[in-house]
């Protein structure tokens, strides 16, 4: 057969040069940050912080803590908006926000928020676990009933609502200068709880802020 040449192989296993590199596989789409147009301004809160904005129609909104926890979740609507309320967050501390979307598995490059801190009412008696003198008030089938002062105080011009033993008193309360002096009535002896909270039926979402609970033990006097 015909030569073709010295050193020719053109048989199995011949050297044809570097294999071609194949093109890379192209990014995953990242997902797009969700756009925020109305949050609190780092600081002070007097009730729960309500965040809006806008995002891709049925993604998560995820609010998370410094801690990763999550703290509050909504879904884009189908216009592409959302809202969503922060109420699981503790009265003391300071808490700084993180609010992304999650599509699919991904999450988008979360927006920061804050810091806040809350700016909570006081009870300044009964004191928590405090043994507390009541009056006698009135009697019901079950045995006598007694009342107690409760002393409440904070920045003057906040507006509280009391609870006791988780039920709500009716009764708003607008903080001033002085410490603010209400009666607690109709109460057994033995042990109850005094809850206060600021509302502000003018704020967006809920209008309300962190609890502050105080448990205390009512002695009663004849």
């Amino acid at each position: 057969g015909a030569d073709t040449g010295p050193g020719a192989d053109t048989g199995p296993g011949a050297d044809t040069g570097p294999e071609p590199t194949p093109d890379p596989e192209p990014p995953a789409p990242e997902v797009a940050p969700l756009v925020v147009s109305s949050a609190p301004p780092a600081g002070a809160l007097t009730v729960f912080p309500v965040v809006r904005g806008t995002g891709d129609p049925g993604a998560l909104v995820r609010v998370t803590d410094r801690h990763g926890e999550v703290v509050a979740s909504a879904t884009v609507t189908p216009d592409g908006g959302w809202e969503v309320a922060v109420t699981r967050l503790a009265g003391v501390g300071e808490h700084a926000l993180h609010v992304a979307q999650v599509v699919g598995d991904e999450a988008s490059t979360p927006s920061a928020l804050g810091p806040y801190v809350f700016d909570l009412p006081r009870v300044l008696s009964p004191g928590p676990g405090e043994l507390v003198a009541g009056q006698l008030g009135g009697w019901s089938w079950s045995g006598p009933l007694y009342t107690t002062d409760i002393v409440l105080d904070g920045t003057p011009g906040l507006r509280v609502e009391a609870f006791l033993d988780g039920r709500p008193t009716g009764t708003v309360h607008t903080l001033g200068d002085a410490p603010l002096v209400r009666q607690a009535r109709d109460l057994a002896p033995g042990g109850h709880t005094l809850s206060v909270r600021v509302v502000d039926p003018a704020a967006p979402g809920p209008g309300y802020g962190p609890t502050v609970t105080v448990p205390f033990t009512l002695v009663g006097l004849l």
